[in-house]
């Protein structure tokens, strides 16, 4: 129970995190941490009583992970645009998934008990290259921002577009800076008006 209430708080302000900051990859990112500190503990202390306090709090640092699928979907979301591309991006993810929870419980075999080191550094190693894969996501949207933008100032076009999905009251959009394109079924490379999040 106490597991699936840390999820649950996790889950909750990750999200209003994201939501009041507008920004979904320095939350993800933020949240991998208590993660990676977590598996750290569970990889590296002793499974004796003497340390069963530092284990419970590896084990109930692993909580956050659990925030990781709305914000990883949301930032998928929020930076492809034209529903056959959307479609393929969430397919594509949903599969992955499907693999990795296929796979993952292999890492874990009944000779490593109770420790299960080899899992335990395979499950760090993961989580670390999730915070490399965040960080390279990041200059990956910027560089697409930067292209974007030159686009737009080759058409005539303002070059930095606001983005007012995450505004919380209505705001008045000026001249040109928005268009029917995203009804088009555009993708985010084909519709000028697009802007990268992150």
């Amino acid at each position: 129970m106490p597991f699936g209430f840390l999820q649950w708080v996790a889950i909750l302000i990750a999200s209003w995190l994201a939501q009041r900051y507008q920004n979904k990859s320095a939350i993800l990112f933020a949240w991998n941490v208590p993660v990676i500190v977590g598996v750290a503990l569970l990889y590296a202390l002793p499974k004796t009583k003497a340390y069963q306090g530092p284990l419970l709090l590896g084990y109930y640092l692993m909580s956050f992970l659990f925030s990781f699928n709305p914000l990883i979907l949301a930032w998928m979301g929020s930076n492809v645009a034209g529903q056959t591309k959307k479609s393929t991006y969430y397919t594509a993810f949903n599969a992955a998934s499907a693999v990795g929870n296929i796979i993952a419980p292999y890492l874990f075999n009944a000779k490593d008990a109770p420790g299960y080191k080899p899992a335990m550094q395979g499950i760090l190693v993961i989580f670390c290259a999730l915070s490399c894969l965040i960080v390279l996501q990041v200059f990956n949207l910027l560089r697409l921002q930067r292209k974007k933008e030159n686009q737009r100032e080759a058409a005539g076009l303002p070059r930095k577009m606001r983005d007012f999905s995450m505004d919380r009251k209505y705001v008045e959009a000026a001249e040109g800076e928005v268009s029917d394109e995203g009804l088009q079924d555009k993708t985010d490379q084909d519709n000028l008006y697009f802007t990268y999040l992150l």
